[in-house]
């Protein structure tokens, strides 16, 4: 068999360390809570949740659309103390109109995001071609513990002839 290698393009933005991206945010945050658990990262259900009834702290992430020149758009997933610094630029300068560069630092557990505004305004008809392009769904790829997981059928007694 021939398994070809496939670059599957996500629509995630992933940094590395020490790289960085310009860019201009568009639309709304897309705010949602998650749960550490299992070793993996779950996204809070709110009223029943699991997690929550077990006194399982939450925490805040929130996704917005990120226009970025040579990519197009990407999600930008992030946390709480990112959202604070947009916020915060958000109020000295609107980010619709506003080019911002992230930048990464560190790996893994020891990693920080940073965010610049950049000086100069976006021309509002690049705005305009920006704003037409189509939306991404902001919740793809955010799984519940409460959706029960994909149980695979049983094939096993298809196979029984099989010296495995």
């Amino acid at each position: 068999m021939r398994f070809p290698h496939v670059e599957q393009e996500s629509e995630m933005l992933r940094l590395e360390d020490n790289q960085s991206v310009i860019g201009i945010l568009r639309g709304e945050p897309y705010e949602y809570r998650t749960h550490w658990g299992e070793g993996k990262s779950y996204v809070c259900s709110g009223d029943g949740c699991t997690f929550c009834q077990e006194g399982k702290k939450s925490n805040f992430r929130f996704r917005m659309e990120i226009f970025l020149p040579k990519m197009g758009i990407k999600i930008l997933d992030q946390g709480y103390q990112f959202y604070k610094s947009l916020r915060e630029i958000n109020e000295k300068a609107p980010l619709e109109t506003r080019v911002i560069k992230i930048t990464r630092k560190g790996a893994l557990r020891d990693t920080k995001y940073f965010v610049e505004l950049m000086p100069d305004e976006v021309n509002p008809a690049l705005i305009d071609k920006i704003n037409q392009l189509p939306k991404l769904k902001m919740d793809q790829g955010l799984t519940s513990r409460e959706i029960p997981p994909y149980a695979s059928p049983d094939f096993s007694h298809e196979f029984e002839t099989i010296p495995f």
